[in-house]
């Protein structure tokens, strides 16, 4: 996560460097990329806490078919040994 937030602090400099070089070049003056790097910056953080979230959803989905699966083959184990003791 660590290295996420670091990757995009790198973006939202390289960003507002450019929106500056940019905005100079077009009109000649200095803008607030730092404004508009920041928008850019939460939006990045929106979306890694978006994948966060959904990667918690799948592990926590794929932890519940594990458990279902374990519980199928116990049953089948189950109703194996008992139709073996039926046999004897």
């Amino acid at each position: 996560m660590e290295a996420l937030v670091k990757t995009i602090d790198a973006l939202e400099k390289s960003t507002a460097e450019l929106v500056d070089l940019y905005t100079q070049a077009l009109f000649g003056v200095d803008s607030s990329a730092h404004v508009l790097s920041s928008n850019v910056n939460a939006k990045a953080l929106q979306v890694a806490e978006n994948a966060l979230i959904t990667t918690a959803k799948a592990r926590e989905a794929a932890l519940s078919a594990h458990i279902a699966t374990e519980q199928a083959s116990r049953s089948a184990l189950h109703a194996d040994r008992s139709e073996a003791a039926s046999q004897i």
